[in-house]
């Protein structure tokens, strides 16, 4: 199944909430006649959440590849130690 460019842009300004009032009910009606454009809407969505998961997983991968370097290195003990010291503190 092949989706055009303008059918994908359409539904994403649906998503995100980028049609006038006018036009967002003409698209909730046709999303009630037209089950393929409800197909549509409900693989872009899945799509959108798959990035989002993806781009959490690379952040988290990320900040522990960070917190690795900082907390393991012995040269940045003095830092490591400030911070937590400083998270201590937020804590009590």
């Amino acid at each position: 199944m092949k989706i055009s460019l303008s059918k994908i842009r359409e539904v994403e300004n649906f998503l995100d909430g980028r049609m006038s009032a006018g036009a967002s009910l003409l698209f909730q009606v046709r999303l009630v006649c037209d089950p393929g454009l409800r197909l549509d809407v409900a693989l872009q969505q899945k799509v959108r959440d798959l990035i989002r998961m993806y781009h959490r997983k690379k952040v988290r991968e990320e900040v522990g590849s960070v917190h690795e370097r900082i907390f393991s290195d012995p040269v940045k003990s003095g830092f490591s130690q400030s911070i937590l010291l400083h998270f201590k503190d937020k804590q009590q």
